[in-house]
């Protein structure tokens, strides 16, 4: 979040992956559903099931939800978006 997206692939590919700030203060299901998502390897990648299957999702609200969120998320955006113009 710190970098443009550009420098931010620049530095991924020639430094690797960050780790995250405090990891102690994260779940440990987290860390792993992170760097699942984060291998760099896509064979050894799980495949949008296979993270619906992880045992962090059992943290997170029912899949079906993510329409709502997307939508909410959306109708942020584009409030703030007027409220800038203004």
């Amino acid at each position: 979040m710190e970098h443009p997206p550009l420098r931010a692939l620049f530095l991924i590919t020639t430094k690797g992956i960050p780790g995250l700030a405090n990891p102690k203060q994260w779940l440990a299901e987290f860390l792993d559903f992170t760097a699942s998502c984060l291998n760099i390897d896509p064979d050894c990648r799980p495949d949008s099931r296979g993270l619906l299957e992880h045992p962090f999702m059992r943290h997170c609200g029912h899949p079906s939800e993510i329409n709502t969120l997307i939508e909410r998320a959306r109708q942020i955006k584009k409030e703030t978006a007027e409220d800038l113009s203004m």
